[in-house]
C-alpha cells in the first residue's frame, strides 16, 4: 500500500470494540492527518487502517506494542496516541502540532510525569502496581528492561525521585485486598533479600512513574523501545498509566510536559460537568469546534456516540 508523505502519524486508541465511531473519528480528521490508525480489541473488519489488538484495556499499553507492525510503516518522525473519545484542537494538524508542542528531535510529550511514590496514596493501582511487577508472573520482565540503576538514572534526568515505600504505603491501603496486596510484596521483597542481600526491602521493585495517559506524542526514533518497554508492562499486566509514563521516561532523550506549552487539555469527568458540555454545545460536534478555546488542546472524553 502507498502511503502519502508526513512526519506525523495519528493512532487512535479505543478501550473497546465500538466500530460506529470510526467513521465519526475520520471525518473529523479527514484532511488533518494523512496518516491515520485505530487500535481497536478484537476486530474482525477488513479497514487496513483499523488494527485488532488483543488486550485489555486496563493494560491498553499493550495495544501500541500489538500494534506497532502495522503503523509504524509510516516511517514518520513523530507519533501521536490519542483516545477515541478525545478531541484535538480543530486548529491543529500534521503540519503544525509538532511545532506547537514545542517538540524537538527525540523529545516526547505527556501531560504531566511525576514518581509513584508520590502518588496519592488513596490511589487503587499504587498497590496493584507493586503486585504486578513483585509477583513473579512469568513475565521476566526484568531481563527485558534497563537495569534498575540505568532506569533510575533515566528518572533522575527528569527530576523524578525513585522511592521507597513508606508506613504510610501500608496503613492507608483502604481496602483489605489492597493492603494484602502491599503485604504480599513486602514478603516478596524478603524472599528476594535472602537470595541478593543488597536488595532494599521497602524499595520499588523498579522505577515507575505515573501520569494521565489518553494523550501523548512518541518521538519516532524512540518508538521501538517505548513499544517494546509497553509490551513488556502490558504482559506484566501493569495498569496503562503507570506502564506508559514509564515506558516513555526510558525511551525518550527527553520529554515536555503540558506546564511548558501554552496548550492545555481539558478532562471532563464529573457528571455534572459532562452534561452542561452536551446541553451548550447541543450534542453537536461543529459546535463544540467552533467554541474551542485558542490554547486548549483537547477535550476529554467526548462520547461520540451521543454527539452529531
Amino acid at each position: 500500500m502507498s502511503l502519502p508523505t508526513s512526519n506525523v502519524c495519528f493512532v487512535l486508541i479505543h478501550n473497546h470494540k465500538f466500530e460506529r465511531n470510526i467513521s465519526k473519528i475520520e471525518a473529523i480528521y479527514e484532511g488533518r492527518f494523512s496518516h491515520l490508525f485505530h487500535l481497536i480489541p478484537f476486530y474482525q473488519g477488513v479497514k487496513p487502517n483499523v488494527i485488532r489488538v488483543d488486550e485489555t484495556s486496563h493494560c491498553f499499553q499493550g495495544f501500541f506494542a500489538q500494534g506497532k507492525a502495522t503503523y509504524a510503516r509510516t516511517r514518520a518522525d513523530y507519533y501521536i496516541f490519542g483516545g477515541d473519545d478525545l478531541l484535538l484542537n480543530p486548529s491543529l494538524n500534521e503540519g503544525n502540532i509538532v511545532e506547537a508542542l514545542g517538540l524537538k528531535s527525540g523529545t516526547g510529550y505527556i501531560k504531566t510525569l511525576e514518581s509513584l511514590s508520590n502518588a496519592n496514596l488513596l490511589w487503587p493501582s499504587f498497590a496493584d502496581a507493586l503486585f504486578a511487577l513483585g509477583r513473579g508472573n512469568g513475565a521476566n520482565w526484568e531481563s527485558e528492561l534497563p537495569s534498575f540503576d540505568e532506569a533510575a538514572a533515566m528518572f533522575e534526568k527528569c527530576s523524578l525521585p525513585v522511592g521507597r515505600l513508606r508506613f504510610g504505603h501500608l496503613l492507608r491501603g483502604i481496602k483489605p485486598w489492597r493492603f494484602v496486596l502491599l503485604l504480599y510484596y513486602l514478603v516478596t521483597r524478603l524472599q528476594k533479600k535472602a537470595k541478593r542481600p543488597q536488595t532494599d526491602i521497602f524499595g520499588f521493585p523498579y522505577p515507575l512513574a505515573f501520569s494521565y495517559s489518553d494523550f501523548l506524542v512518541v518521538p519516532g526514533d524512540a518508538l521501538d523501545a517505548f513499544c517494546h518497554y509497553c509490551g513488556v508492562f502490558a504482559a506484566a499486566g501493569l495498569f496503562a498509566e503507570i506502564a506508559i509514563p514509564t515506558a516513555l521516561v526510558l525511551s525518550c532523550q527527553s520529554i515536555r510536559l503540558e506546564s511548558e506549552t501554552r496548550w492545555q487539555g481539558l478532562e471532563v469527568w464529573a457528571k455534572d460537568e459532562v452534561d452542561a458540555m452536551e446541553e451548550r454545545n447541543q450534542l453537536s460536534l461543529a459546535t463544540l469546534f467552533e467554541s474551542f478555546p485558542d490554547n486548549q488542546l483537547y477535550v476529554h472524553p467526548v462520547k461520540l456516540s451521543r454527539w452529531s
